[in-house]
């Protein structure tokens, strides 16, 4: 509701409400998967709406205690706000002759996100930045693994996934809390070399629950991002988008929306930020699910659905047609999709990626 209305609300309000969604995202109610979409995408939203005119004078209400307007789990809805904040500064030239945000207002706003969710930036989007956001970030540059080194604790967990026989066991060691957040690279590789996924998959992902499984998701990103950068091209490649696709609307292990947002907040450089772009045309483009899905929608659901004496019948049979995520995603992915395109297509360069089909 509060999405689709966001200019009927009062910036404060706004504001005031992204502060209440951070503290439901923390309490064990919202930790299933359609409701806790369902709060991220709205908190998505109020961060991304907000004018540049309005960032200052709402965050400065939070001096005192920025953890409230910041999420302590989300990396994608800091990221967010980093780029809300750095478009903001930029247009009110509120940095105009200072080159550091010491003594500003956003400096505990950005240490608080660091410590939250510590994380860099692609050099390429980070040159788009105010100077003294630049220079905070150079500063605090946080250590990344090494593509070869996920590869490596994939193969690794993947040989112990296929040597354990005990069903309590394997669903124990995938889903215990403060393990390496890799079981849908796991899946993957199940995919690729099996063409299926077995029950007991299913139930490691009920345990790990939705909120944790947004790190997987994360994990997930830059593991496609390097089997996609080492593809052989051809059959390889075609096999690698098949599953893919298989994961999202087969199986249903992971929403488009979610894995599109992590893969365009990701901080890929060079050939590799290619990549990634090429995955969310893939995502977006190349089948005909998520084309086909929305058709269906469109078909039978009007935009003024108020006018309709039949609405609640339609909307129910589309929802008895289709997965539960099906609805809000084709109304989540518009935002996601401007998102993506902002960071990736703007500030890639013009040669195409290293891959070939």
């Amino acid at each position: 509701m509060f999405s689709y209305r966001m200019h009927h609300i009062q910036p404060h309000y706004r504001v005031q409400l992204l502060s209440h969604l951070h503290s439901l995202a923390a309490v064990p109610q919202t930790n299933q998967n359609q409701l806790h979409l369902c709060v991220e995408s709205t908190a998505l939203r109020l961060i991304t709406a907000l004018g540049s005119s309005e960032v200052q004078p709402q965050f400065t209400r939070f001096l005192s205690d920025p953890k409230t307007v910041l999420s302590a789990e989300s990396e994608e809805l800091n990221r967010a706000l980093i780029l809300t904040l750095a478009r903001a500064t930029h247009v009110t030239d509120f940095f105009t002759g200072s080159d550091s945000i010491q003594g500003t207002w956003c400096k505990d706003i950005l240490q608080t996100i660091m410590s939250f969710t510590p994380h860099n930036w692609a050099s390429h989007t980070l040159s788009c930045f105010p100077a003294p956001l630049q220079a905070f970030f150079k500063q605090n540059n946080v250590p990344q693994e090494s593509r070869f080194n996920l590869k490596k604790n994939v193969e690794e967990e993947y040989r112990k996934w296929k040597s354990m026989t005990n069903e309590n066991d394997i669903i124990t060691h995938f889903s215990m809390q403060g393990s390496p957040p890799l079981f849908l690279c796991l899946l993957w590789k199940m995919l690729l070399e099996t063409d299926h996924i077995n029950q007991i998959g299913f139930r490691v992902l009920e345990r790990i629950g939705a909120r944790a499984l947004v790190a997987h998701v994360r994990t997930f990103a830059d593991f496609l991002v390097y089997e996609f950068s080492t593809s052989a091209g051809g059959q390889q490649l075609n096999k690698c988008i098949e599953i893919l696709n298989d994961m999202v609307w087969k199986y249903n292990i992971v929403t488009l929306d979610r894995l599109i947002l992590c893969l365009a907040m990701r901080s890929h450089e060079g050939n590799e930020a290619q990549v990634c772009y090429f995955i969310i045309q893939l995502l977006l483009l190349k089948p005909n699910d998520f084309r086909n899905r929305v058709s269906d929608f469109v078909k039978e659901n009007a935009p003024e659905h108020w006018l309709q004496s039949d609405w609640h019948t339609k909307h129910m049979t589309y929802h008895k047609s289709a997965p539960p995520s099906a609805l809000p995603l084709c109304f989540r992915l518009s935002l996601l999709i401007s998102l993506s395109l902002s960071l990736t297509l703007t500030h890639t360069h013009t040669h195409t990626p290293h891959i070939a089909f």
